[in-house]
């Protein structure tokens, strides 16, 4: 009989949330950085796919990063694709050539990322040549942002990237012009190769510009999803509130996450999650067979009277073996007949009275001789250590 400690950490980051100086545009800026990384979080959590706007297919965000070392820095996206989707964040964005403006900085970043990937050894896993199919660069706008950016400049980038470049109307023009100049300009400054129509072409498959909205009726949807995971629904509005708060620890951190860490994040403040979506037809399985067993060996706990009355039977070494499993994984022998599986029939009857997960195998029950085996007679989708580790909590499982 084992202890399992639940959750694996891999990321870094304090319960604190950021407090950003430098007046109110930073800490708005922070606030709304912080408010697309729980969106993307949502994504993560719940194994949803990547915004359909990205038109990235059915790729799953897997790990994101805050405040990297990419030149487009904001956060970073490894998907299930195996691409990557780098994301600047702007609260106050509209159309300009001057490369010191707010759009052209982001153009900036683009190409130097862009420039990056092209020249990468894929060290750093992203800095690799970018690929249309799988890796985008993100520009992410409140709905305030004035529509020439939100609207016309992608719908003018989708159209321009399309084999031949489709029919632009005289606003899409003028959007894709002033993307055009930025590029060639912050092109000029990053390296000194020519910049070609091809490149500018490659560049334009790549961006997308996405609205992000997390107020009123754009919130609700966020929170909808989010009663997916949660073990309550009317627990949704506090994932979403963690995730905002995690978000905001891993900005000051520089730090990234992973969806198993992620869930033990929200865990440890106090968010109640249902098993991860691929393993709960498993644990569910589990939980079932374990019921079986445990409702077989019962009866070791007691014996019958003469008149066939039951007597429950309390061993003097019980107390002592609770003890010794709270220390850690043991191993318990004896005679046949001495008491082993009463003693074990009581001792996890006692860890599930008190709310932990228990899972009982009966070794006499199984004709196996192999892990792969054992996954076959218990009827597993996935292998049993591998659905040990996804049954996440907060407390020692059994």
């Amino acid at each position: 009989m084992g202890k399992q400690d639940k959750g694996r950490t891999r990321a870094k980051g304090s319960e604190q949330p950021v407090v950003g100086g430098g007046g109110a545009a930073t800490s708005a800026g922070i606030v709304f950085q912080q408010q697309v990384g729980a969106v993307v979080s949502s994504w993560l959590l719940a194994e949803q796919s990547l915004d359909q706007r990205l038109n990235l297919g059915c790729a799953k965000p897997e790990w994101i990063s805050f405040e990297t070392q990419a030149p487009v820095d904001d956060m970073l996206v490894e998907t299930s694709a195996g691409g990557f989707v780098a994301i600047q964040v702007k609260t106050n964005v509209s159309l300009s050539k001057n490369l010191g403006s707010p759009f052209g900085k982001t153009i900036s970043q683009f190409v130097r990322h862009w420039l990056a990937c092209r020249d990468g050894d894929g060290s750093l896993n992203w800095n690799r040549p970018l690929n249309a199919r799988v890796d985008r660069l993100v520009l992410a706008v409140r709905p305030s942002t004035p529509d020439t950016v939100r609207d016309v400049l992608p719908t003018a980038l989708r159209l321009k990237s399309q084999p031949g470049c489709g029919q632009l109307n005289a606003e899409q023009r003028r959007a894709l012009s002033y993307f055009e100049v930025c590029v060639k300009r912050a092109w000029a400054t990053a390296t000194t190769d020519p910049c070609s129509p091809d490149d500018v072409q490659k560049l334009a498959e790549l961006i997308s510009v996405l609205t992000f909205d997390l107020s009123g009726a754009k919130r609700e949807v966020v929170i909808a999803t989010l009663r997916g995971v949660a073990k309550a629904p009317s627990d949704a509005p506090s994932v979403l509130l963690g995730l905002e708060s995690i978000c905001a620890e891993l900005m000051e951190k520089r730090g990234g996450i992973d969806r198993p860490t992620l869930r033990q994040k929200l865990q440890g403040r106090g968010v109640k999650l249902l098993a991860p979506q691929d393993f709960r037809p498993d644990i569910d399985r589990l939980l079932v067979h374990s019921a079986t067993i445990a409702k077989t060996l019962a009866r070791y706990e007691v014996i019958e009277t003469a008149d066939g009355e039951p007597v429950s039977i309390v061993r003097e070494y019980q107390g002592a073996i609770r003890d010794a499993a709270s220390e850690g994984s043991l191993l318990i022998i004896g005679e046949p007949g001495s008491g082993k599986s009463g003693v074990l029939s009581a001792l996890a009857r006692d860890f599930r009275d008190k709310g932990s997960d228990v899972l009982e195998l009966a070794v006499d029950s199984y004709s196996v001789e192999t892990l792969e085996g054992l996954k076959n007679e218990l009827r597993l989708e996935h292998g049993l250590v591998e659905t040990l580790e996804a049954w996440d909590g907060t407390e020692p499982a059994w």
